[in-house]
């Protein structure tokens, strides 16, 4: 039902034949590695191709087995192509969600433990520090001296989930 073909025909036919081109020659090396005895992975992702031509993804386990007296292997393949279609749409969003923040004509830097994790161009600009000094260094190293118990007490009070008001003055200082 998967692949679209009749089961007494997905029975005559080689199963390479349903691995999309490219991820074919690897599932054939896997394959039959796996048949040599050799150790290869027993699960991994691949595309495939049903009988319409239409591509899917499916994650496929694999296992060496005796059929009839014979080595054969025995694979399961479940759809994934719903969440490959879900992580590519949320790789897109980072994307654009990246470059807007990059790109934005506000100062924006991201700080855990008081740490600056993420500057984009313009906090570059405003402090005067290249991003790369910029990222490890203490956010309290840009906040005018005076000020700093206030920026403290709020990002405390803030983590602590307390009420604050969003927006609160605090003098900057440059490089």
């Amino acid at each position: 039902r998967l692949l679209e073909y009749p089961a007494d025909e997905c029975c005559r036919m080689a199963f390479w034949n349903v691995i999309h081109p490219d991820y074919r020659q690897m599932a054939m090396n896997r394959g039959l590695a796996r048949q040599r005895g050799e150790k290869v992975p027993d699960r991994y992702e691949v595309k495939l191709l049903t009988k319409s031509e239409q591509t899917l993804w499916a994650e496929l386990s694999v296992a060496l087995i005796e059929y009839q007296g014979r080595p054969a292997s025995l694979g399961t393949a479940i759809d994934i192509t719903g969440r490959k279609m879900a992580e590519e749409a949320l790789r897109h969003s980072e994307e654009q969600y990246r470059l807007l923040v990059e790109n934005a004509n506000e100062a924006i830097a991201v700080f855990q433990d008081l740490t600056i994790r993420f500057a984009n161009r313009k906090m570059s600009e405003a402090s005067e520090y290249p991003i790369d000094e910029l990222i490890g260094r203490s956010f309290l190293d840009l906040i005018h001296p005076d000020d700093r118990e206030l920026v403290v007490q709020n990002h405390l009070q803030r983590i602590q989930g307390q009420d604050l008001p969003e927006v609160y003055s605090f003098r900057f200082v440059t490089k």
